[in-house]
């Protein structure tokens, strides 16, 4: 072709182009480059209509990344050249494309949408939503981005900051389910927001009663006032919305421990048909990647990864633990999946040898990430717990993996190699049969706590004179059932003239105790014997509480574990049911682990026993407090360097070709 023909052919394609014809254009393009293959237009054009075409995505980078070659400062070409690569997922090779391009097309909404997305995925929130700032004045009137804006924002700052964008959002578009859902969770992180939130949530899902993030922020909104059963059934009708949801069938996965009428078979069967089992593929381990330590010996590189490396209950018993790890033997890393950073934070990543943040990645980027730093053994402090990485577990991280600390059960999922336990917690057999993992019974208890450094001593403020016994329960009131509730009302039958002082987030707002006032009527509690108390925001202000109390009342089916071991920390002692599951044995073995076992009921009746005759007894009472710190220091629970010692030697041996169950 002469070049008047190339010319007049290339304008022929581009009225093709113009005029929606595309695969005339296309061919017209071709034919150009074919006899002009030097044509930067051609090149150019073509790619840019494979892009415009939506499903020739590999072919557009093809053209775009020639014509780039051809004509190397086309700002236009290195736009569409980004686009094309962020849409087909190779997103760090997108940036510095659309980085170019957005020095000159500051006024193209499509560069700053793309460039928000490449940033959202390569896990950097805080540029993205500077990119939909952009975007957002851009498009002022639009809902849509004002909603991703503020869930850029949330990712980077918390949901509280992103509040502003939701409500944007909302206003925008008053029939945006999305938005109303995100303004309700935002609301939850607020320290007053309950009652908003609960409000966004009713037109989340009056918009929308099928939305799933509407479902998902009702479910929330029901644990914040302690409805675990409502709760569950919300999680259920999100998984008949949709059967893969991860979110949802971890939601039911952990609400089935504060569900008395579920059998321990009944717990384990919902876990093994856990979504992440059935939707992702079996993965072959990573072959292990020895690091070299001292003297040339090989390290094992130790991981733990947690959305909770932060001021968290997890924080007592994982900083003992990697505090004396023996680093001669372990390369310890640290794999943030959660934005919280605090002083907690700080002295964690101050103990790792690697800290490698994940929040904000996507799954795929967080597999990678993860499988790049070569963790040797890989330990989940989550389960089932929200803000959970099961699901990349489910995708073979590491050669060995271990659930450990932060959930009651095991995970039912089969890529998880073991369970790290102790013998009261899941007794051989029973427990063995109800566990997908190997379970591994590495210490006398599976804990070792490390009280926060503001703790109080252990003080008891004087009775008045007549004044009765205080009982109490300072742990998650999602855990106090309707039973409990019932077996409570007893023992206060039983010891005329005493209290029950039940302490929890919330617990002292109006809008909860609209839920929980009729939970206590209806169990026989009387008002004036109860007090409600609330969250305190500084922890020695929490642990001070103890003071106003005699005698802490675990909960079941579901145990507490941090509020028992403060409760013993602060001279209190505590009265436990033990039961059939891990979670309705933390107790037996915490109290056994500080030389108390006498305190563990066997049957309801036992339980009231125990309490009772503690309360009748103040004598004895006040020398079981004035002493319980002392051997609480003394004992299993704050072995550090021993728990330490045990829990190394058990990884080593989970390392081994057949290894032991304990």
């Amino acid at each position: 072709m002469k070049p008047k023909e190339i010319e007049q052919a290339l304008a022929k394609a581009l009225g093709h182009h113009q005029t929606g014809a595309h695969d005339e254009a296309a061919k017209g393009y071709a034919q150009v480059r074919a006899a002009d293959p030097k044509n930067y237009s051609a090149w150019y054009l073509a790619g840019a209509l494979a892009f415009q075409r939506g499903d020739h995505l590999p072919e557009a980078v093809t053209l775009l990344g020639r014509a780039r070659q051809l004509q190397p400062g086309s700002l236009e070409c290195r736009l569409f050249l980004g686009m094309a690569l962020a849409d087909s997922g190779r997103h760090a090779d997108a940036l510095p494309h659309l980085e170019a391009a957005l020095t000159r097309f500051t006024d193209k909404p499509e560069a700053w949408d793309n460039m928000a997305k490449v940033q959202q995925a390569l896990g950097r929130p805080d540029k993205a939503a500077a990119a939909l700032q952009k975007l957002s004045v851009l498009r002022p009137h639009d809902a849509v981005v004002f909603h991703r804006l503020g869930l850029a924002v949330g990712l980077a700052h918390g949901l509280v900051a992103a509040l502003p964008h939701f409500q944007t959002a909302t206003r925008l578009d008053p029939f945006m389910a999305d938005a109303w859902a995100s303004t309700a969770l935002a609301h939850f992180d607020a320290p007053t927001g309950l009652a908003d939130g609960l409000a966004a949530v009713f037109r989340a899902t009056t918009v929308d009663a099928n939305n799933l993030p509407a479902l998902r922020a009702q479910a929330i909104g029901q644990m914040r006032t302690y409805q675990a059963a409502a709760a569950y059934a919300t999680y259920e009708r999100m998984l008949a919305v949709d059967p893969v949801n991860l979110v949802a069938s971890s939601g039911c996965c952990m609400l089935s421990h504060y569900l008395p009428h579920l059998t321990a078979e009944a717990i384990f069967a919902l876990h093994k048909q856990t979504v992440v089992n059935s939707t992702l593929p079996d993965v072959v381990a990573p072959a292990r990647a020895k690091s070299t330590g001292k003297g040339g010996t090989a390290k094992i590189r130790l991981g733990f990864v947690s959305p909770d490396l932060h001021a968290h209950s997890i924080a007592f018993f994982l900083e003992p633990l990697l505090r004396h790890l023996d680093r001669e033997q372990f390369e310890i890393q640290l794999f943030a999946s959660d934005s919280g950073r605090d002083a907690v934070t700080d002295r964690l990543r101050a103990l790792a040898d690697k800290w490698v943040p994940l929040h904000g990645l996507s799954e795929d980027a967080a597999v990678e990430t993860v499988r790049a730093a070569g963790p040797d053994v890989l330990v989940d402090l989550a389960g089932h717990s929200n803000q959970n990485s099961l699901a990349l577990f489910a995708r073979r991280l590491a050669p060995v993996q271990i659930n450990y600390l932060g959930y009651p059960h095991s995970t039912g999922l089969y890529a998880m190699d073991y369970r790290f336990v102790d013998v009261q917690t899941d007794p051989v057999g029973p427990a063995d049969a109800l566990a997908t993992e190997r379970l591994v019974r590495f210490a006398p208890t599976a804990w070792s706590y490390q009280p926060p450094a503001e703790a109080p001593e252990p003080t008891r403020t004087p009775r008045a004179e007549g004044e009765g016994v205080v009982f109490a329960s300072f742990s998650n009131f999602l855990k106090v059932t309707n039973e409990t509730l019932v077996l409570w009302a007893e023992l206060l039958r039983a010891v005329p003239g005493s209290r029950l002082k039940l302490k929890s987030a919330h617990l002292d707002d109006l809008v909860v105790a609209r839920f929980v006032r009729p939970r206590l009527a209806a169990a026989g509690i009387d008002s004036a014997r109860v007090s409600l108390a609330g969250w305190s925001p500084a922890i020695a202000d929490h642990l001070a509480a103890y003071a106003g109390v005699d005698i802490a009342l675990d909960s079941f089916p579901y145990h507490g574990t941090t509020t028992t071991s403060e409760a013993l920390w602060m001279g209190v002692p505590v009265v436990t049911l033990a039961g059939k599951t891990h979670a309705s044995r933390v107790g037996v073995s915490l109290l056994t682990a500080v030389g108390h076992p006498e305190w563990v009921a066997q049957d309801r009746a036992d339980y009231v026993r125990i309490a009772s005759e503690l309360a009748r007894d103040p004598v004895a009472l006040d020398q079981a407090r004035a002493g319980l710190r002392a051997a609480v220091a003394a004992s299993a629970l704050f072995d550090h360097a021993g728990q330490a010692r045990r829990f190394g030697e058990a990884v080593r041996t989970c390392l081994q070709p057949a290894a032991a169950t304990a």
